[in-house]
């Protein structure tokens, strides 16, 4: 009996595809009271992943939820 193949790994030809949602207002992160949530702003952070995402070979997609009204 043979081993099964896996359908995705290091050499599957489909790239892995990652979606990140980020939630209501974090465009804000950087200037809103840096001293609780940190200095860096939503867009470096969205650069990290990026390159993360291409050393790894996936596709990386992120956009911030809109804000429900009640």
């Amino acid at each position: 009996m043979s081993k099964p193949r896996r359908a995705l790994g290091p050499r599957s030809r489909i790239p892995r595809r990652i979606l990140i949602i980020h939630g209501p207002n974090l465009d804000m992160l950087g200037t809103r009271e840096p001293e609780i949530y940190g200095k860096e702003s939503l867009a470096r952070i969205n650069e990290r992943l990026g390159r993360i995402a291409k050393r790894e070979s996936a596709v990386l997609e992120t956009f911030e939820a809109a804000m429900r009204e009640p």
